[in-house]
């Protein structure tokens, strides 16, 4: 398929510079077991059926499209099985456009479609033995269908075993790539952290921007994993030290859109880690922040965004795997 309008927008501004994309793609495992594998056109190796998620998009949505796209087959996304980014998920494209990519994977059952050749990244389609997988496979693909074999009840993720997590620099990816794209609309990948004290009580954050109180977290930087980006920004702006768990949420959609008071606008990837406090004192660590506070979960502040109140409550409800909004019925 064409690039997006959202991503040629953004390529007319930056040239080949690093973008950030977050991509969701799906292990498909047909009733022999076997998986679906696209030989792309651009690097003549096999790999998972997947690409970069629209402005506005739900990242099961997104896991359907792109794998109907490729091959032609209509899937249902039926947990999320991996969320991973890293030096190896950097990629230089035919054209010298450069991504580092935050990959969302989904296991997906086949309904429907016909198995073919569907849009000009693919020079083949077929299902694969899971003994037999073409030794000419994208290694991170490899590494990620082996995880979407395995039954864990929450998605795989990777982090830094040190729990003590470096400042980032000033001059960050997204202060240039605003320098770029002014105001424009990007597409912007968040790690935030649940905190739970041991009264079951939730830390939050009061932000200075919009005076709301919300989940501690912020934007991923190129290269780095979604979970130590929790990690990061949970100390970054509270002070505290965690350990990320299990990935309790990935969310996406409509109501993922924000404005910020200077104008930027971006659609919001969320990953939600639940964290164990393991050092650290609750305070105001940042210039981002106006207070620090434990809350009862049945009794959260008023002036809250609405999408962490939903993660929040979401989250203690106990679910079994890590919660995707169902894919999209119309």
């Amino acid at each position: 398929m064409p690039i997006s309008p959202h991503f040629k927008n953004l390529r007319d501004k930056v040239g080949h510079d690093l973008l950030m994309m977050p991509a969701c793609g799906g292990v498909v495992i047909n009733d022999a077991g076997e998986i679906l594998l696209q030989l792309r056109s651009d690097n003549q190796m096999w790999g998972i059926p997947g690409g970069a998620l629209d402005p506005g998009e739900d990242v099961a949505d997104c896991a359907m499209r792109e794998i109907y796209e490729e091959t032609g087959i209509t899937v249902v996304p039926e947990r999320i099985t991996s969320v991973l980014a890293g030096e190896e998920f950097f990629h230089t494209y035919p054209n010298d456009d450069r991504v580092a990519i935050i990959s969302i994977m989904f296991r997906c059952r086949p309904i429907g479609g016909e198995l073919k050749i569907n849009d000009d990244e693919s020079l083949a389609i077929r299902y694969f033995p899971v003994d037999a997988l073409p030794d000419n496979m994208i290694p991170r693909h490899r590494f990620m269908v082996g995880k979407a074999l395995e039954n864990p009840q929450f998605a795989f993720y990777r982090y830094n075993a040190d729990p003590i997590p470096e400042q980032k620099p000033e001059d960050t990816y997204m202060t240039q790539l605003r320098a770029k794209v002014g105001t424009d609309l990007i597409v912007s990948v968040g790690a935030a952290g649940l905190v739970l004290n041991d009264d079951g009580e939730v830390l939050l954050q009061q932000r200075a921007d919009t005076q709301t109180w919300g989940l501690p977290g912020g934007a991923l930087d190129p290269g780095e994993e979604p979970a130590d980006t929790a990690v990061r920004e949970v100390y970054e702006e509270t002070g505290v030290h965690v350990v990320p768990e299990r990935i309790l949420s990935v969310l996406s959609g409509a109501d993922y859109f924000h404005t910020y008071p200077n104008g930027n606008q971006v659609s919001i990837v969320s990953i939600t880690y639940q964290c164990r406090w393991i050092g650290g004192t609750p305070q105001v660590n940042d210039d981002e922040t106006l207070a620090v506070q434990f809350f009862p979960a049945d009794a959260l502040p008023e002036a809250m965004l609405p999408r962490h109140r939903f993660r929040i409550q979401n989250a203690l409800s106990n679910l079994s795997k890590t919660y995707f909004n169902l894919p999209n019925d119309d």
